[in-house]
C-alpha cells in the first residue's frame, strides 16, 4: 500500500465519519503504513484536543448497545474489549451508563418479539438461549422466562 501524505489528515477524515476507540484508530493508521512515532504524535494530538476519548466512545457504544439493541452487560462488556477498549475503562462505562432498570423491560421486550414464532415445547429453551446470547444474567432470564410460560399456559 502507498504511504498517505499527510496521516493526520487521513485520521481526521475517519473520525469525521465516526468515532473509534485509540487501539482501532491506531490500527487503520497502520495499515497506512504510517511510522509508528507519526502514530504516537497524532494520536496523542487528538487526545488532546478531544477527538479521541475512550471513556466517552464507551458510554456511547454501551448507552447504544442497551437501547437500541437491546444487548446485556455480558455481551456489551466483551464487545467493548474486543473494540480495544480496556477493562478498566469498560467496566467504568458499564457502571456509569448501564440502566439496570431497563434489563428487565429489555427481557420482557425481546421474549415478547420471539415467542410468537417459536413452539410451546420448544419455548423455554430457545427464549433461554438467546437471552443469554445477548449477555442477560442467567437468574433474571430464567425468571422471566418461566413468569413468560405461566402467563401463557394461565398457571
Amino acid at each position: 500500500m502507498k504511504k498517505p501524505n499527510k496521516p493526520l489528515e487521513y485520521a481526521l477524515n475517519l473520525l469525521s465519519q465516526r468515532a473509534y476507540s485509540e487501539k482501532k484508530l491506531t490500527e487503520k493508521l497502520a495499515c497506512r503504513e504510517v511510522d509508528q512515532d507519526d502514530i504516537d504524535r497524532i494520536v496523542k494530538k487528538l487526545k488532546e484536543f478531544g477527538y479521541i476519548d475512550d471513556l466517552k466512545y464507551a458510554k456511547d457504544f454501551v448507552e447504544n448497545a442497551q437501547n437500541i439493541k437491546l444487548s446485556g452487560r455480558r455481551k456489551i462488556y466483551w464487545q467493548l474489549i474486543k473494540k480495544g477498549i480496556s477493562k478498566q475503562t469498560a467496566e467504568q462505562a458499564i457502571a456509569e451508563v448501564y440502566e439496570d432498570d431497563n434489563e428487565r423491560e429489555a427481557i420482557k421486550e425481546i421474549i415478547e418479539k420471539y415467542a410468537r414464532n417459536i413452539p410451546k415445547d420448544k419455548l423455554y429453551e430457545r427464549l433461554m438461549r438467546r437471552l443469554i446470547a445477548r449477555g442477560y444474567d442467567f437468574t433474571l432470564v430464567k425468571k422471566e422466562v418461566e413468569k413468560y410460560q405461566r402467563k401463557i399456559t394461565g398457571l
